[in-house]
């Protein structure tokens, strides 16, 4: 992977090198014409072309405005293409790139949904991603969740952690209501070891071996418990979306964390800080591992969201799990300063890997 020169105003190498970034944003038109003014020197990219935060505040609440159910988002991918178009991007429903020629290469920008349960990024490579676009030279994602509004979190090795989600199905026989003696149910026993139901559970850790043998105990004690509930039939477990940890690459994330020091100067512990480590999974890892190809480098971040005097209010009383959880319904992120960082983050560190600072 080549390494940006940090020092240099112009590009170190007119190498074509392709980046791919999963984003939850809406573009900007001045980010994109900034791409094209290499002349300019560092800081001067950023803020001369820093978009209208205003614009993309009411896109935000335009969808919040018109909620959708879950992978039945219509109407948000329309308002996303027609934003992509707008500003001069090529876009499709499941795959959206950006292809233009550029002295210092390609950024191919994915708005993908669907992260958690690892099926939207399968969904894209099976529609052909890999086919249809270059492999790039580094993954690039941001992930918002409720820390404080105006922070990014970032660290180089173990971030997330290993999920494999399992599928069951319990057999038991009925009976009737006056002699419950004479049925076979498993489903209590089965439920009290972590299911959430009997359709499907998740298993989380913090290491492959951990992984490994804490699947392996849940089957067990699921097949254990059927048995001595008298089950007539094995329980069918069924593996339907494993996915590896995330680990960020070293040089990438330096690279990364150097320029945002740089960038915010004085404030830079202020506000760059060390993303703690999570069990929560994020299926960025998959857009990272090419089929028979070799695993390209990723750098995945986080931006807070939380109004900073709610949280500086809500940390003081010791009532910071209170907050609302990501995916919760009470969940919404203050506009600013999430909307202001979340793009000088993207934007940094695009132009650092496309050799632009």
């Amino acid at each position: 992977m080549a390494k940006a020169d940090l020092n240099s105003d112009q590009p170190s190498s007119p190498e074509q090198i392709t980046h791919w970034v999963s984003l939850i944003a809406i573009p900007h038109q001045g980010f994109t014409i900034g791409l094209n003014l290499l002349s300019y020197r560092r800081r001067k990219i950023i803020n001369e072309f820093f978009p209208d935060p205003a614009k993309h505040a009411d896109i935000y609440k335009d969808l919040h405005q018109h909620p959708e159910l879950p992978y039945q988002e219509k109407r948000t991918a329309s308002v996303v293409i027609e934003r992509l178009e707008t500003v001069g991007f090529e876009a499709q429903r499941g795959i959206a790139k950006l292809n233009k020629s550029m002295r210092s290469g390609t950024l191919i920008v994915l708005f993908q949904p669907n992260e958690e349960r690892l099926l939207g990024a399968k969904a894209m490579i099976d529609d052909g991603l890999f086919q249809k676009n270059p492999l790039p030279s580094v993954c690039l994602a941001q992930h918002c969740v409720p820390t404080k509004g105006g922070t990014i979190a970032v660290k180089p090795g173990r971030v997330l952690g290993y999920l494999d989600s399992v599928k069951l199905r319990l057999y038991g026989r009925g009976a009737h209501g006056v002699t419950p003696q004479l049925a076979k149910s498993c489903r209590r026993p089965a439920l009290s070891h972590g299911s959430r139901g009997l359709s499907a559970l998740d298993v989380r850790t913090s290491s492959e071996n951990t992984q490994k043998l804490a699947k392996a105990a849940v089957e067990r004690i699921i097949r254990k418990e059927c048995e001595v509930a008298g089950s007539p039939t094995t329980p069918r477990m069924v593996t339907v979306v494993s996915s590896p940890a995330i680990d960020n690459d070293a040089v990438a994330t330096s690279q990364f964390t150097r320029v945002f020091e740089w960038y915010y100067g004085r404030r830079a512990s202020e506000v760059v800080q060390e993303m703690p480590p999570d069990i929560v999974a994020d299926d960025l890892v998959l857009l990272a591992l090419p089929p028979g190809g070799k695993p390209i480098p990723y750098v995945y971040w986080n931006i807070g969201v939380t109004d900073p005097e709610t949280w500086e209010r809500v940390s003081r009383e010791g009532e910071l799990r209170d907050l609302p959880p990501t995916h919760s319904a009470m969940y919404a992120p203050a506009i600013e300063p999430t909307l202001g960082t979340g793009i000088e983050a993207i934007a940094l560190s695009v132009l650092t890997f496309l050799q632009l600072l």
